[in-house]
């Protein structure tokens, strides 16, 4: 599938963002990704498996999600247990949605904060 090698490239932007060297921003390794390209034809099933067999870029996503110092956008965070997606409008949250699984939390997380940041490009 075509797909595969952007999917992957898409997965692993915090992981890159996070690298030691760095010089790129967030919104560079989104537009380098080829995400701009195939974000219509991106699913949050296709996005899990594909998270499944990369489980590593799992925390980066959560670290992104963590250091992020907005009043708007979207989050996902965990208590250990359960997994929650959300949006930040304000000091509102909205748009709450609980996840036992990980990866199914944090591929729905993506889809969200990828279509967010792509709209303020």
């Amino acid at each position: 599938m075509k797909q595969i090698k952007e999917v992957l490239n898409i997965i692993s932007i915090p992981s890159r963002f996070y690298l030691d060297g760095n010089n790129h921003s967030f919104h560079d390794l989104l537009k380098e990704s080829g995400y701009l390209e195939i974000y219509k034809e991106l699913s949050e099933n296709l996005l899990s498996e594909v998270l499944k067999s990369n489980p590593e870029n799992f925390q980066a996503w959560l670290n992104w999600s963590e250091d992020k110092r907005t009043s708007e956008g979207w989050f996902l965070r965990t208590d250990g247990k359960t997994f929650e997606v959300g949006q930040i409008n304000g000091e509102n949250y909205e748009n709450l949605i609980n996840f036992e699984d990980k990866f199914e939390a944090c591929s729905s997380f993506i889809i969200k904060e990828l279509d967010f940041i792509k709209d303020k490009l």
